[in-house]
Formats: C-alpha cells, sequence, structure tokens
C-alpha cells in the first residue's frame, strides 16, 4: 500500500462535510457531528494506490473529499462500483459494535483521491452512545432506506405516522336516547366539545349532536307568532322524537389507525370531526381543528377549499395549490404512499366538483365518470396526462353531450392535467360507451386478443369511480372479476408487456444508463406494475392500487411476504425517485415529458444508488417469476 497519511490534529475545527449532514449522520447532534469531524484522519492516495485489499481489515471507514474509487472482486475481473466526492466506503465491514472485519472486495484509487477517515476507535464509541448510526450501515437495504427516511419524517410524518389512541381522542358526553333535549342542550353549552353522543339500547344507531344541529331543529320552527309555545315542548321532547339523530353509521377511525387516515376521511366526507372506536367501543371523537393544528401544510383547509368552490376559477386556484402542497409534503419527507393517498383524493374532489360544475343533472344521474391509468390507481403524484372515460346508462342519450365532455376535459387542460397524448378521455367518443358496450368490447378483448385490445384491458383494468351512478360502474367492474373469462394463453401474452423493456443493470449487476441517465419507469416502475396488473387479472383480484394488489397477491399465496416487501419498496423508491426528478424540474421550469422519467445515478448519494441497484435487482427477479409463471420463458 503506498499512501500519504495526514491525521487531522485534535484542536483543529473543520467545517463539517457534506457528507456527514446525510443520513446516517443526520442522526447525529450537532455538537456530535463537530466531534466527529475533529477526530477525523485525512489520508491522501496517489492514482492506481490500492487503498485495501480483498481480505484486509481497514483502519476506518473512508469519506471521499476529492477523487474517484474503484470496487473490485477479489480477482480483478468484476467492477462492483465506483465511489465520488462525499461517497462512504466500505460499510459493508461495520459490524454490530461498531468493529471493522474483513473487505470482501478490493478498492483502487481510480484518481489521485483525498479522503477522511473515520477511525475504528471512533466507531465503537457510537456503537454505544448512538447504535442507530451503526445499525445503518449492518441493516439489509430496506431496513436502511427506513432508518434513513425516519429523520426527514421527523416534522410532519412525526404527526402523519402517530397511531391514534383513547388517550389522544376528546372524551364523549353520553346521554340516552330519551334524555329531553333541554338536558342536551345543558350538555352542549357546558362542555367544551360542542357534540354529545346520542346511545339506545334499542335498534336505533349511536348519533352524534352538535349545538348547529340544536340550533337548525330550533330555526326549522315556522311559526314565529307561536314559537314560544313550540319551544317550550320541543325542550321536553326525547332528542329522539326530535329528528336530530344520524340516521346511517357514524364515520369512525379505529384505534391503531393513522392520524393520517382519520384527515383523510374528514377530507374525504367534508366533516369536522371523526369518532373513534376500540372495536365495537366507542372512546372518543378526534377533531379538526385538532389535526389543523398539527397539519402545518393545511390540506385540509385545501379540501374545503376545494368542496366549497362555487366556480371553475375559484376550482382552479385550488388546483394550483396542490401543487405547492405536494412539494412541501415531499419536501417535508412524508413516504410517497402516505403522499399517493392524499394528493388521489384531492385530484377526486377535483375532478369531481369539476364535472358537477360542469354537467347538467341528467347526466351526472345516469353516467359514471371513471379515471384510469396512475390516476385510477391513485400513484399519479404529479399530474402526467388526463385518462378518463364514462360509463352511460344503456339507451341513455343527451344532446349536448359531445359538447359538454369538450368543456370538461379543456378546464381539467386548465387545471393543470395535461391531456393524454393518446386521447384516452372523455372528449374522445371511443371512450364514451354504455355499460352493455363496454361489456361487449371486453369479451371481444378476452377472445379475440390484440396488442391493442389488450393495452386497453390494462388500461380499464386500472379504472376508479369519480362521480356519477355508482351502480353503472359497479356493473362494469364485474367483468374484471370473472378468473375464467381470461384463458392462460391470452393472460401469458397480457403478461409479456411486462418483459418489454430491459432492466437497466449491466452484467455485472451494476447500473447502466444512457447518457448518464436511467429511464426509472421503463426499467423499474412498468414491469412492476404491468406484471402484478396480469397476476391480480388471473387470480380475479379487484384491487386497483399497485400496492394493494400486492397485499392481496400475499393473501392468495401467490406470493411470499417477504419478496413482496421487497417489491412494494423497489416500486415506492422508484417513485420517490422520479417525484424527485419532477419536482426539481417543476422548479426549474423544464418540464420534458421524456425526461420526467430519467433519473440521473451520479447525482444520487451511494446509498441512493445501492437502494436503486437493489430495487431493480428485484424488478429482475420478479420479472424471471412471470416468465416461470406465464411460461414466458423464450424472452
Amino acid at each position: 500500500m503506498n499512501s500519504s497519511e495526514h491525521p487531522v490534529s485534535a484542536n483543529l475545527s473543520l467545517d463539517v462535510p457534506e457528507s456527514l449532514q446525510q443520513p446516517p449522520f443526520d442522526l447525529l447532534s450537532e455538537r456530535q457531528r463537530q466531534s466527529l469531524v475533529n477526530r477525523l484522519n485525512i489520508r491522501y492516495y496517489p492514482k492506481h494506490t490500492v487503498i485495501f485489499d480483498a481480505g484486509e481489515t481497514p483502519a476506518g471507514l473512508m469519506i471521499i473529499m476529492k477523487g474517484v474509487v474503484e470496487e473490485l472482486s477479489r480477482d480483478q475481473q468484476e467492477v462492483f462500483s465506483h465511489y465520488r466526492e462525499e461517497d462512504l466506503f466500505d460499510v459493508s465491514c461495520v459490524q454490530a459494535q461498531g468493529m471493522l472485519t474483513q473487505t470482501k472486495h478490493r478498492f483502487v484509487a481510480l484518481e489521485d483521491c483525498l479522503v477522511y477517515e473515520i477511525p475504528v476507535r471512533v466507531l465503537e464509541e457510537y456503537a454505544e452512545s448512538v447504535p442507530e448510526l451503526i445499525r445503518f450501515w449492518s441493516s439489509d437495504p430496506i431496513q436502511k432506506d427506513d432508518l434513513s427516511q425516519a429523520k426527514h419524517q421527523k416534522n410532519l410524518a412525526e404527526f402523519i405516522l402517530t397511531k391514534v389512541t383513547a388517550e389522544i381522542c376528546h372524551p364523549l358526553v353520553r346521554v340516552n336516547h330519551k334524555t329531553r333535549l333541554s338536558e342536551v342542550l345543558e350538555h352542549l353549552l357546558v362542555d367544551a366539545s360542542g357534540c354529545l353522543l346520542v346511545e339506545s339500547g334499542i335498534a336505533v344507531q349511536p348519533s352524534l349532536i352538535t349545538k348547529t344541529d340544536v340550533l337548525m331543529a330550533l330555526q326549522a320552527m315556522s311559526d314565529r307568532s307561536d314559537r314560544v309555545n313550540l319551544l317550550s315542548a320541543l325542550m321536553a321532547t326525547p332528542v329522539v322524537d326530535c329528528g336530530l339523530l344520524q340516521t346511517g353509521p357514524l364515520i369512525s377511525v379505529e384505534c391503531g389507525d393513522y392520524l393520517f387516515d382519520a384527515m383523510l376521511l374528514m377530507t374525504k366526507h367534508q366533516i369536522e370531526r371523526v369518532v373513534v372506536t376500540d372495536q365495537t367501543r366507542i372512546v372518543g371523537v378526534l377533531y379538526q381543528t385538532q389535526l389543523l393544528s398539527l397539519f402545518s401544510t393545511h390540506s385540509h383547509v385545501l379540501s374545503l377549499r376545494i368542496a366549497s368552490a362555487s366556480s371553475l376559477v375559484e376550482l382552479q386556484a385550488s388546483a394550483e395549490q396542490l401543487k405547492k402542497l405536494v412539494a412541501t409534503l415531499f419536501n417535508n419527507g412524508i413516504k410517497v404512499q402516505f403522499l399517493m393517498n392524499l394528493v388521489s383524493t384531492l385530484n377526486e374532489m377535483i375532478i369531481r366538483k369539476t364535472f358537477e360544475l360542469i354537467m347538467p343533472e341528467a347526466v351526472v344521474a345516469h353516467s359514471a365518470l371513471i379515471v384510469m391509468g396512475s390516476e385510477g390507481r391513485g400513484e399519479q403524484i404529479m399530474p402526467t396526462d388526463q385518462d378518463n372515460a364514462l360509463i352511460l346508462r344503456n339507451g341513455f342519450e343527451h344532446p349536448d353531450l359531445p359538447s359538454l365532455l369538450d368543456s370538461f376535459s379543456a378546464t381539467l387542460a386548465e387545471f393543470g392535467y395535461p391531456s393524454c397524448p393518446g386521447k384516452v378521455m372523455v372528449n374522445n367518443p371511443y371512450w364514451v360507451a354504455s355499460v352493455s358496450d363496454w361489456h361487449q368490447r371486453l369479451m371481444t378483448y378476452a377472445v379475440l386478443p390484440s396488442d391493442a385490445g389488450l393495452m386497453e384491458v390494462a388500461i380499464l383494468q386500472d379504472a376508479r369511480f369519480i362521480v356519477g351512478d355508482v351502480s353503472l360502474f359497479d356493473e362494469f367492474k364485474i367483468n374484471f372479476n370473472d378468473k375464467e373469462k381470461f384463458s392462460d394463453a391470452v393472460l401469458a401474452r397480457y403478461a409479456e408487456s411486462a418483459l418489454v423493456f430491459s432492466t437497466p443493470l449491466t452484467f455485472w449487476g451494476q447500473l447502466k444508463s444512457s447518457h448518464d441517465r436511467l429511464d426509472i419507469k421503463q426499467g423499474g416502475l412498468f414491469p412492476i406494475v404491468q406484471g402484478v396488473r396480469a397476476l391480480s387479472l388471473e387470480h380475479g383480484i379487484m384491487a386497483v392500487s399497485t400496492l394493494a394488489r400486492i397485499d392481496a397477491l400475499v393473501t392468495k399465496e401467490v406470493l411470499e411476504k417477504t419478496f413482496a416487501r421487497k417489491l412494494s419498496h423497489a416500486f415506492c423508491l422508484f417513485i420517490r425517485f422520479r417525484l424527485d426528478q419532477q419536482l426539481l424540474q417543476a422548479a426549474n421550469s423544464f418540464l420534458d415529458s421524456v425526461a420526467d422519467n430519467e433519473i440521473n445515478p451520479a447525482q444520487l448519494s451511494a446509498t441512493e444508488r445501492d437502494l436503486l441497484r437493489y430495487g431493480l435487482h428485484t424488478v429482475k427477479k420478479f420479472k424471471q417469476r412471470l416468465r416461470h409463471h406465464f411460461h414466458l420463458e423464450r424472452l
């Protein structure tokens, strides 16, 4: 080994390198991080120097300040990785106690290299004081990713990922259904919660009553001259006879659900509170104000603006605000699976409200608007393009429907939802049909499959109801639950498209990119989406999102739980990388439909490159499974 070593003197205070501000070093306090910097050694390795060879035990972990280091196999025939400025190596040697074991590979300086060395004695100390730091390096890639995300999720996700418990709920005052309204009003005036739970031992469902409910009952009294007498009578009336009780079940969350789930329910149903249950027992209530005081991005406020919009102008303002919300949440470390759920809910509200504002009541009553593709699966975080269709009741016609649908598609485009290049939109008459016509079209694709027909099956399989008569959608969706409809040969052809794009890995398993770019959609996302879609169609799975389909495939024992976990993690990782690129493009105003899905591996940290490589290896194994399962070994 030929190297020049220059340890840093103990009293020299250095600036904190950027790499020591990234995971997992962000687990350290500022004081711990500065202390670590002051204990680093600085080492210089000339070009072609073997930094350490296979079988050697390193004196510490290395952080590259300048230069490039190549990791090779013991026989030097295989290149595993290249490490550049701010990258860390060789973390595979780290043991739980902070000690280092022998490295399996050779590390060579491809250029003159200047590196920081974290001595092993320092690592051993941190193994006791900050065990998460050592556990990060000794974890598998998925655990490592979870640990690296945990710190970034501290602000918003600390709230969003908190689970609902009885302790954080506001207690409910309970009254019997025979309690007089005067007594109910007294409780409401005294109790700060502003609502009561009315319970009954008979077939009357539990119900919430608020101050507003009582005021509305009093306002309903029409004869002003006799209002005093009516008020006296009303106050003596049992609450069950006042017409105030809800007729349907209470909207509730269960202890153990996430606060995020409570927020989504309030967003979806446009309500100010949800009941909390522990199995069948009601334990309290959560309020919108509680969540808004914690949730600083005010996504619920945005949902209320969407719901209350009375014009397309007001709705457009809310649609534009949604893009800012996405950037805020993502930059605060919200996991993409939660972000997908929230954005999907808000997108659904915007599309529904747009349809209702434009369409006559007759059209809404006799049709079902559906969205498809990534929007249908609830996986479209940044708007890409419109994918929608309309199901009409058999025999229904409206003379102005074509122009109305043109207006609807144009309005969504103005709101920031681009027109679909393939014209899979309701302003294309092909995507507007009756229930019977949709059924006949699907039967044709099952019996006489074509590439275009199977592509349409894939689009329709992801359909999600937005607005209109849901029974029309239910009738339409039943077609996909018939496992006997599609033959093995058709299913194999359907799954075959998941194998069209090659996995961007070299023969040696390293990342392969073209002109420093890697198409994460073709190489990673699409094989997972289409492969899972094919398996779901084969097994009659009605779930729509990719993650829900993977869970259903585990339940049906098509995928084992361990592999499904890797597949779900890879899927979310690819979406995260793509969203990061999309937000970068949006901030720099150079949107490009092709570059949207491209990432530059060189711009990722060493940990992120390892995760990307690990995820793509999972995709490669999944494609091998699809080949075997559908007998596509020729591909």
